[in-house]
């Protein structure tokens, strides 16, 4: 336990199948959150709501079907990547995570191998620091055969920006304040 305490890259095992048991020290991890990956037990990761302070978050190859929402003085995101989650149904507990800008006034949204997401609305909120000046934000989404719609892109007006195999959106109207790309897939 004092492994995952000091820091969460690939420590939660293939053993687990729930994190509740850590919950108080969530509250203390601070920037130490990052990566829950390779466990293919753990499915629920509401302990989460606790977590204050995490900017950086990547999650693969776990059957997590939902996110959780954070503590309600939550920092920020500067970068989320959620890979190969074929259960991730819902973002819908993302829309009041703030976004914030790295060191580097740089933001990371990657999304893809979700068999099952219907919808990024979530995503909303975070994305809103796109208009900050000299904001570099990077927002992937691919392989997301179950995505209806880019609803939750509403925010983004200046990124590089990658959409593909997302063959149930059929309109890009919520794109419209979309203003410069450095790079449109």
């Amino acid at each position: 336990q004092e492994q995952v305490i000091e820091d969460l890259n690939r420590t939660v095992t293939a053993q687990w199948s729930e994190i509740a048991a850590l919950k108080r020290q969530f509250e203390n991890l601070g920037q130490r959150l990052r990566e829950i990956a390779d466990n293919p037990a753990l499915v629920d990761i509401s302990a989460l709501t606790h977590v204050r302070v995490a900017p950086e978050l990547l999650f693969v190859r776990s059957p997590i079907a939902a996110m959780p929402s954070f503590a309600p003085d939550y920092q920020g995101l500067s970068s989320l990547v959620l890979f190969d989650l074929h259960e991730l149904a819902d973002l819908d507990p993302l829309a009041g995570w703030p976004g914030i800008l790295d060191e580097f006034n740089g933001m990371q949204v990657a999304i893809g191998g979700a068999d099952h997401l219907q919808s990024v609305a979530g995503l909303t909120g975070i994305l809103g620091v796109s208009a900050t000046p000299g904001a570099e934000v990077t927002v992937d989404l691919t392989d997301l055969p179950a995505l209806t719609s880019v609803s939750g892109l509403e925010n983004l007006s200046r990124a590089t920006l990658t959409l593909g195999h997302l063959p149930k959106v059929t309109s890009l109207a919520p794109l419209a304040a979309f203003e410069r790309s450095e790079f449109l897939e």
